[in-house]
């Protein structure tokens, strides 16, 4: 409960596919949002979970979906704030 990112990210590995991608992407662009004062700390969490509902998961995918993923969660995240 105290770490509640590292849960989501167990979570993602064990899904697997193109979700380990969106939720560090959404963590990064959370981390981001949060050092230029624009979150709380505790929103960081609720980026990363916010990062499963907004991923288009495949099971075989290339590198370009990975980067399309990263991108996307990126935008997602920034739009669940601001």
């Amino acid at each position: 409960e105290t770490f509640a990112c590292l849960n989501l990210c167990r979570t993602a590995f064990e899904k697997g596919g193109l979700y380990p991608a969106a939720v560090n992407a959404a963590n990064e662009k959370a981390n981001e949002l949060f050092r230029k004062g624009k979150i709380a700390f505790l929103d960081i969490p609720k980026a990363v979970e916010a990062a499963f509902d907004n991923v288009h998961n495949v099971a075989d995918y290339s590198l370009s979906q990975v980067f399309e993923t990263d991108r996307a969660i990126r935008e997602a995240t920034e739009r669940l704030f601001i």
